[in-house]
C-alpha cells in the first residue's frame, strides 16, 4: 500500500507500561491457555519478549521496505499505546493498527490499545483483522454528514491504489435522501475519474452492515468517523463485529 501510495513506511512498537508495572506486582500471576496452568508474570521474562517481538516487526518492515524501495523508518516507544501513538502519528496520512491481539473464552477480540487509538486519534485508522490487508472490494458507507465524500475520495484512492474495485453503500432514511446522496457520491467519482458502483442500503442496522460486508470476499469497510456506525458507543459495537479490515475516516 505505502509504495503504491509513494508514502514513507513507518514502524512503531509501543512497549506497553501498564504491562511492565502488572508484572513487577508480587501477587499478580498469568494463566497459560494451552494448559491452563498459573504461572509466574516476571518483569524480566516481559522485557524479553518485548525485546524480541519489537527485532522481529524491526527486521520485517526493513526487509519490506528495502524489497520495495520505501523509504522508512522504526522507532519503540515505552508507555500507555493510545498516548504513545497519537503522539508518534503527527501528520501521518494514515495510522494501520493490528487489531487482534486479545483472546477471550476461545474468541479473538480486538486488543484495548489498537481500540483506544481507534476512537480516539485524530487521524484516519486502518485497523487489520489479521494483520495482513487482501483487499479486492473496497467498500464505503455513504452517510449523510460533513465527512462524507471525505470518506469517499479516500475509498477511491484506496481502491484505485490496491487496483480493487469500489462500492458505495448510500445509508438514508427516506428515498429522496437516499437518491439525493446516489447523485452526489456519482458526481464525486466523476470529478475524481474513478469507476465504482453505488448502491442505496437504506437504514441498515450495524449488524446488517457488518453482514454486508462480510458476504463480500476480501473486503475493506471505509466510515466516517462521526458517522452512525462509528460514533460513540457504536465504534466499540463496529470494530466487535466487523469480520474484515476496517477503514475509519477522520
Amino acid at each position: 500500500l505505502a509504495e503504491r501510495l509513494h508514502a514513507e513506511l513507518v514502524g512503531l512498537f509501543v512497549e506497553d507500561a501498564n504491562l511492565l508495572r502488572s508484572a513487577a506486582l508480587s501477587f499478580v500471576r498469568e494463566i497459560n491457555l494451552a494448559s491452563g496452568q498459573w504461572q509466574a508474570f516476571e518483569p524480566a521474562a516481559i522485557e524479553r519478549d518485548m525485546r524480541a517481538r519489537a527485532a522481529r516487526a524491526r527486521r520485517l518492515i526493513e526487509a519490506v521496505a528495502r524489497r520495495r524501495h520505501l523509504a522508512f523508518s522504526f522507532q519503540v516507544a515505552r508507555g500507555e499505546v493510545g498516548r504513545e501513538i497519537a503522539a508518534a502519528a503527527g501528520e501521518t496520512d494514515l495510522i494501520v493498527l493490528e487489531g487482534l491481539t486479545e483472546i477471550l473464552r476461545g474468541r479473538v477480540q480486538m486488543g484495548s490499545g489498537a481500540r483506544a487509538v481507534a476512537r480516539q486519534t485524530a487521524r484516519t485508522v486502518m485497523v487489520l483483522r489479521h494483520g495482513v490487508l487482501d483487499a479486492r472490494n473496497f467498500l464505503v458507507a455513504y452517510e449523510d454528514t460533513p465527512e462524507a465524500d471525505r470518506a469517499l475520495v479516500i475509498a477511491a484512492q484506496l481502491a484505485a491504489a490496491n487496483r480493487a474495485t469500489l462500492a458505495v453503500l448510500v445509508i438514508a432514511t427516506d428515498s429522496p435522501k437516499a437518491e439525493e446522496l446516489r447523485d452526489r457520491a456519482n458526481k464525486v467519482l466523476a470529478r475524481l475519474g474513478i469507476e465504482g458502483s453505488v448502491e442505496i442500503l437504506g437504514e441498515p442496522s450495524l449488524i446488517d452492515l457488518c453482514g454486508f460486508a462480510h458476504r463480500i470476499q476480501h473486503a475493506v469497510l471505509v466510515v466516517g468517523a462521526n458517522g452512525a456506525f462509528a460514533k460513540g458507543a457504536a465504534a466499540d459495537q463496529l470494530m466487535d463485529q466487523i469480520s474484515c479490515p476496517l477503514v475509519l475516516v477522520r
